[in-house]
């Protein structure tokens, strides 16, 4: 588990995020424990700063305000035990992820 949070914190913010998306996928698909754990340790503790992620680029404004949710959710996961729990967290994670993509 502290190799894969490890691994996703030495890249940059997008492919940060990626893998904070794709190792709660595998803890709930494989399952396991440790990928869940890790992806929402990774989501509740890294810094979510516009600037952090559109770098280059005027950030989406509410950017900012889904800091706390996303962190809110990575802790709530967390403790979440059950898959029923997992998926529906899982799904408001990627609903709160898609909030920052700028409208094409």
């Amino acid at each position: 588990m502290g190799v894969a949070v490890a691994a996703a914190r030495t890249m940059h913010a997008p492919a940060l995020f990626i893998a904070a998306l794709v190792l709660p996928w595998d803890g709930l698909v494989v399952p396991s424990d440790d990928a869940w754990i890790a992806g929402a340790r990774v989501l509740s503790e890294e810094p979510l700063s516009p600037e952090l992620l559109t770098p280059g680029k005027s950030p989406v404004p509410r950017v900012g305000a889904l800091e706390q949710s996303v962190h809110d959710l990575g802790r709530q996961a967390q403790t979440t035990r059950s898959a029923d729990g997992r998926a529906q967290l899982y799904g408001e994670i990627a609903k709160t992820c898609r909030c920052t993509r700028p409208k094409s």
